[in-house]
């Protein structure tokens, strides 16, 4: 079930149709030391004809904050609780936190949860109308800020049956709130969206990082079995850099 609901929205831009300007997250630096774990908060508003309009938000109580998500501002969120049964258990398996201390406006949910791969949504608490759906299935494995500390380049993995896991790299632009592309020139065009496992990345500079991979001609299972195997475990390296849209 989940991968019919998460599938169809992996790797877009997703935008509430915030009519009514509210934000998506909302920050208090009061968090409510009675409570340690996420919790489903249900808010009935009175419409037209004295109908009442529940809402559903889901607190997050962090070490010096709380914060407060909107679930009619991120669908993609709100649809996969409606096809749980179970929501408490699942959102108090949710784990939301920054993901970078100079980026402090940028939370990181996890949740959806199975086999150590889960789904990855990240929230800007400036930027109330939107949210990136970074990874489904997926592991993260590292987060790494630009020179300029206005990027944060985000690393996922995702196992299978080889002797290293594969990887994506996931480029957001904090300060403008968008997704950058990344590229490079030369044969390896393909080495991202879990086509090779990427080990060593490195910024050189604001618009380019230098990745390394193992040195084997294809990342089958011998291959890297092989490769494993020798002293000196022979890198390539990849220079790449963000693609203007």
């Amino acid at each position: 079930m989940r991968i019919i609901f998460l599938s169809i929205f992996f790797l877009i831009l997703l935008s509430a149709c915030n009519i009514n300007n509210e934000p998506t997250i909302i920050k208090s630096d009061n968090p409510d030391s009675s409570n340690s774990q996420p919790e489903l908060v249900e808010d009935e508003d009175e419409v037209q004809d004295n109908e009442e309009e529940v809402e559903e938000f889901i607190d997050f109580p962090l070490d010096d904050e709380q914060i407060t998500v909107n679930l009619k501002m991120v669908p993609i969120l709100s649809e996969y609780l409606n096809a749980i049964e179970d929501r408490k258990s699942v959102i108090e398996e949710m784990k939301l936190n920054r993901p970078h201390e100079k980026a402090e406006d940028i939370y990181l949910l996890e949740f959806s949860c199975q086999n150590h791969s889960c789904s990855y949504l990240l929230f800007n608490q400036a930027k109330d109308q939107e949210a990136y759906l970074l990874a489904d299935l997926a592991k993260l494995s590292n987060v790494i800020m630009s020179p300029d500390n206005e990027k944060l380049l985000f690393k996922f993995n995702r196992e299978k049956s080889l002797p290293l896991p594969l990887t994506n790299l996931v480029m957001i632009d904090f300060e403008n709130w968008e997704r950058l592309s990344l590229g490079n020139n030369t044969s390896d065009a393909n080495i991202l969206n879990y086509n090779w496992p990427l080990l060593k990345i490195n910024w050189l500079d604001n618009k380019r990082i230098a990745v390394e991979k193992p040195a084997v001609i294809e990342p089958t299972s011998d291959r890297l079995e092989e490769w494993n195997q020798e002293e000196t475990e022979e890198r390539k390296t990849i220079n790449m850099h963000i693609i203007n849209n």
